[in-house]
């Protein structure tokens, strides 16, 4: 610890505080395989690297795997002595077609199960620690998540047993979003999952993916942007929503947009900043998380950027702009990182 404060500045991943992770996702969106800016940023700030593990990219056709992606993930990661959360086995957001439109019963979308996770977990056995085992169960999309549809609720505890049963050495985990609050709209569920998990030994900790805005004029408070819907939540309800879980928390996604925030771009910045201190701040002080990961960074790679996720280039979400200097909001998480250490 001494070492990391004696540097100017010091990376915020190196000075993380007795094996807090602090994580960015290995974005392919950067084109990191031949973007060595990108690279040695990723490399000199950050001691986490999460990978992708999206069925419709790495299963395109039936018995037909590309690792290309997640395999080149892994290896940067490796090289460069960063551990590595592997995020998602199980996510029905993004499948291939062959899955979405095959006609499958319970039974045979079960044996996918058994087929799919294992080959993923045992491909990266030794490397990947972590495991997001299910992201964003869908009971709330109103019968759009193909899981639920084709097996039932019970396919997330079918997910994490087969898991379980491939490597026992693995942290499990689930993740979600809008259950950073009591009030949001999938904390209820959350905790309905992770009590079922528990009972199992099958849940290691769980993921709050905080894709979040600012409050205008008070940055004690934050949108918590989940699906369709907003919610309000202060920071005081952040640490006690972490808390109640009774696990490991992992911050999984975090990012905050600023897309309504219509000022000069220097007092956007200093509000965005403001608002990553006081995340940063209430989540070290929860005492109960285990990482903390940026959704990626440089501006204009961010998802809340592209097109395809009804992005905008006002975004502005991570900590480095479009050029990977660092903003305000990398000075402030920088900041509140050495204050804690040097306490």
């Amino acid at each position: 610890l001494t070492l990391c404060l004696r540097r100017k500045p010091p990376p915020i991943g190196k000075c993380a505080l007795l094996g807090l992770k602090i994580g960015s996702y290995i974005d392919p969106q950067a084109r990191f395989w031949e973007n060595p800016s990108w690279l040695n940023v990723a490399s000199r700030e950050f001691n986490l690297a999460v990978n992708s593990i999206f069925w419709h990219i790495l299963i395109p056709s039936e018995n037909k795997f590309d690792f290309g992606l997640p395999d080149a993930q892994v290896d940067f990661a490796v090289k460069n002595k960063m551990e590595i959360r592997g995020e998602s086995l199980v996510y029905s957001l993004f499948l291939p077609d062959w899955i979405k439109n095959g006609s499958f019963n319970r039974e045979q979308s079960i044996t996918l199960f058994e087929q799919i996770i294992p080959k993923f977990m045992n491909r990266y056995k030794g490397k990947i620690k972590t495991w997001v085992v299910v992201n964003e169960a869908g009971f709330i999309y109103q019968g759009s998540d193909f899981f639920e549809k084709h097996i039932g609720k019970d396919y997330v505890e079918i997910a994490f047993q087969i898991a379980r049963d491939t490597d026992s050495s693995v942290e499990l985990i689930y993740n979600d979003f809008g259950n950073d609050s009591m009030k949001g709209n999938k904390y209820e569920q959350t905790v309905e999952i992770i009590e079922s998990l528990r009972k199992q030994n099958l849940i290691d900790g769980i993921g709050l993916e905080m894709h979040i805005a600012p409050v205008l004029d008070d940055p004690t408070k934050f949108v918590s942007m989940q699906g369709n819907s907003k919610n309000i939540v202060s920071v005081d309800d952040f640490i006690e929503t972490m808390k109640s879980y009774e696990l490991p928390v992992h911050i999984t996604e975090l990012d905050v947009d600023l897309r309504s925030i219509d000022k000069p771009q220097q007092e956007r910045f200093d509000i965005q900043a403001n608002l990553y201190e006081n995340i940063i701040d209430a989540t070290l002080k929860a005492g109960v998380c285990k990482e903390i990961t940026f959704w990626g960074f440089g501006d204009k790679y961010s998802w809340l950027e592209q097109t395809e996720f009804n992005g905008s280039a006002n975004a502005d979400p991570t900590l480095f702009d479009d050029d990977l200097k660092p903003k305000p909001a990398y000075f402030a998480v920088r900041d509140v990182l050495n204050k804690y250490v040097q306490n």
